[in-house]
């Protein structure tokens, strides 16, 4: 696996003393990630330096601060809540916060980041050519409304979300009127009755064909912590009973994948099954205890690392 900004920083960090850097990613399960905030966290508090390389995990519920934010060009909401990572306490009187457009990122696969990307960088030379504009300010209510509207309007056919297997869509299946369904007609023209619902919503249908992300993951249980015992335990003869109470503990030492990253674990032999196959879990190569997640399966174990 590839990491293009941690490991030359950390290539980098090497010939400076008292410099800590951290990783943090989905790749991680919860149990990893919370360690690695508590070391962050340990860090910062007694005055070490400390550069933390993380996806967008970090920017909302996690309570930690820096001196400075170096943020990839986003939507302004994502940026805002990336700045909300600095200074967070007023610790200093002032933080800084920068944000780099990345050229090289490929976005072609997720058009609403890449849109709200594209809408955030106008609004950014919009105040360049213009200081006073929005306020003079790019998170202000101002530039939001602006950053909203736009990103809303040139959204607003797909945030109707099409489900193609149904013709029809999201909002139609949520607010469309009884008589918009053809047994409501057929009950108004045998009975001359108007339809008895008020509300007849596909809720349950909505529900089962949504997806915030398209592609469906699978959970699987990861060697880190605990979560080795619990991967031994559902080795062993396991009853029903006692399968619930390990599931639960194994909430924090879960992580999902998607399917092109699960085949490739079953291509590598990163992945075994549990319970009778029931329950997947990561062999010890698959997990990487810097990183997390290890599709390749050569990660080094436990007993030879340093």
């Amino acid at each position: 696996m590839e990491y293009p900004i941690f490991k030359p920083c950390r290539e980098k960090l090497d010939t400076y003393d008292n410099t800590h850097i951290f990783h943090l990613s989905t790749s991680m399960c919860a149990a990893h990630r919370n360690q690695i905030l508590e070391e962050v966290r340990h860090c910062l508090n007694t005055g070490k330096k400390v550069i933390c390389v993380s996806t967008q995990l970090i920017e909302a519920g996690v309570d930690v601060s820096f001196d400075c934010v170096i943020r990839s060009l986003a939507g302004l909401d994502s940026i805002a809540q990336a700045a909300g990572r600095c200074n967070r306490h007023g610790e200093k009187e002032t933080g800084f916060v920068y944000v780099i457009n990345h050229e090289e990122e490929n976005l072609s696969r997720l058009p609403e980041i890449k849109k709200g990307k594209e809408i955030s960088k106008r609004i950014f030379i919009d105040l360049k050519n213009n200081p006073s504009i929005h306020n003079g300010n790019v998170l202000s209510t101002q530039a939001m409304e602006k950053y909203f509207k736009e990103f809303y309007t040139e959204l607003n056919t797909r945030l109707d979300y099409d489900v193609p297997s149904l013709q029809s869509n999201m909002v139609e299946m949520l607010t469309a009127d009884p008589n918009h369904y053809s047994y409501a007609r057929a009950y108004r023209s045998n009975t001359k009755k108007e339809f008895p619902l008020f509300l007849s919503s596909s809720f349950y249908t909505a529900a089962e064909k949504f997806r915030v992300i398209d592609d469906k993951t699978t959970s699987v249980i990861v060697p880190f912590g605990k979560g080795k015992d619990v991967i031994a335990e559902l080795s062993s003869k396991v009853t029903i009973e006692d399968l619930g109470k390990l599931m639960k503990k194994a909430q924090q030492y879960t992580i999902n994948l998607y399917s092109q990253e699960l085949q490739k674990l079953e291509q590598n032999g990163g992945i075994i099954g549990l319970f009778d196959g029931k329950v997947l879990a990561l062999k010890e190569g698959a997990y990487d205890h810097e990183f997390g997640l290890n599709v390749e399966n050569d990660s080094e174990l436990d007993f030879l690392s340093i």
